[in-house]
């Protein structure tokens, strides 16, 4: 079974340029599935897996002969290399094969660690492109259940985009009317509480994906962070993982970490870079304005990936029944967020010492936007005290504001500025 990735379309209108195409991606999202499909659309590709030693062996000891055995004369021949990350002085070993053969041939290299890739694509500096594929979206998803909900989905998307509102308020409001929401948030929360890898959709049972979230979760700690990054103290390891996971949404202060779970401080710094870095965490920066009031130095860490995060708490409870169902969602609204990052300049989080906070600050060009994650209900709107703290503050940079509503949909104004009310299962 291939369900659709959208990322496709970008990858191939560069098939054809001289850069060769780095592709980075998680464990799980079915990479072989994905390059067996490019391999069918492009018959002149050709694909070697580099935790065959063998093969890794061979081109590390003679990569222009290993080349020169796909030198086509008729077509430009596509090489794709998988988990290229284990290749020695990789990046050496391309530009040499690069300059050498020119356009002549076409190397696409993928793996799981995007530490050791985006060395590589740094490197290769005017020579490759580099993508980032991350699990299954949840367009990806609405189109694989039913192409129906995408579309009626993008129908919203089309009037209302929340990086660049221009909708008339009643055209807002009459969204309220749809009749296919109620397919769409089960859906949503399904996919927040598996994160919908490609492995889940074909699991039947509880049972199904919890024993293909264990093999992942060793696959993951065996590969990547033993044989690939070289930690050896596995258990201080998946013990800062799981209490990441108990202070998701949280102000991390890495001393207090440090301390609490014996490691030392520079080796924690290492753990953390290594799960950011391998598409398991993210964190982000506070935002201030020279405002000494403001927390400049910690930083709120989120999970990439849900499905490991509700594994390591051994939590796949609805999300009406959790406790932690607020900062669940408030760590979705961030991988949503996430999805559009090309688009803005950066994605803060702001706290001021005294606690008032807003979740998210979206910077674009001029203009900032504030986000709140509410799950909770509204009988009608209504506004926090740090939300409009934050207004006062910074009124002339506001563009308008959201909040994130379990099933709230409306519009009001703060300091002239609009606040747009939006259930969680339309943004």
């Amino acid at each position: 079974m291939y369900i659709q990735r959208f990322i496709e379309k970008d990858i191939i209108k560069y098939i054809d340029a001289k850069e060769y195409i780095a592709i980075i991606w998680p464990r799980q999202v079915w990479k072989t599935t994905f390059v067996k499909h490019l391999m069918a659309i492009y018959k002149n590709s050709f694909y070697y897996n580099f935790e065959d030693f063998s093969i890794k062996n061979d081109f590390e000891k003679n990569p222009i002969w290993f080349i020169k055995n796909h030198i086509n004369s008729t077509q430009k021949n596509i090489l794709f290399f998988d988990e290229f990350q284990y290749v020695k002085d990789a990046w050496n070993l391309l530009k040499l094969i690069f300059d050498t053969f020119e356009d002549k041939i076409k190397i696409i290299i993928t793996g799981s660690s995007s530490l050791h890739l985006k060395e590589i694509w740094a490197k290769m500096t005017w020579r490759m492109f580099s993508f980032d594929m991350y699990w299954l979206s949840l367009d990806e998803i609405l189109l694989h259940k039913n192409s129906s909900y995408l579309n009626s989905k993008n129908i919203i998307n089309s009037k209302f985009d929340f990086l660049n509102v221009s909708i008339d308020d009643k055209d807002f409001l009459d969204f309220r009317d749809i009749s296919f929401v109620n397919h769409i948030k089960n859906i949503v929360d399904e996919y927040i509480i598996w994160w919908w890898k490609p492995v889940i959709i074909k699991s039947d049972s509880i049972q199904d994906k919890n024993i293909a979230l264990s093999n992942f979760t060793q696959n993951y700690i065996n590969k990547d962070i033993v044989n690939l990054l070289k930690v050896r103290n596995i258990d201080k390891f998946s013990n800062l993982m799981v209490s990441l996971s108990i202070l998701i949404w949280q102000q991390i202060v890495n001393e207090n970490l440090s301390n609490d779970l014996w490691i030392n401080i520079v080796t924690l710094n290492e753990y953390l870079n290594y799960l950011n870095n391998t598409f398991i965490n993210k964190l982000i920066n506070p935002y201030h304005k020279n405002s000494l009031n403001e927390l400049k130095k910690q930083k709120i860490e989120y999970f990439y990936d849900l499905w490991i995060r509700n594994y390591l708490i051994k939590n796949f409870n609805n999300l009406d029944i959790r406790i932690d169902n607020w900062h669940l969602l408030e760590n979705y609204i961030f991988l949503r967020l996430e999805e559009r990052k090309q688009e803005y300049i950066s994605l803060n989080y702001w706290r001021e010492k005294s606690g008032n906070e807003v979740d998210f600050v979206i910077k674009m060009h001029n203009k900032i936007i504030p986000i709140e994650v509410k799950y909770q209900n509204f009988k009608k709107w209504e506004i926090t005290t740090w939300m409009k703290k934050f207004n006062d503050l910074y009124e002339k940079e506001i563009k308008y504001n959201i909040v994130i509503t379990k099933d709230l949909l409306d519009i009001w104004n703060i300091n002239n500025k609009k606040i747009y009310f939006i259930p969680y299962y339309l943004f």
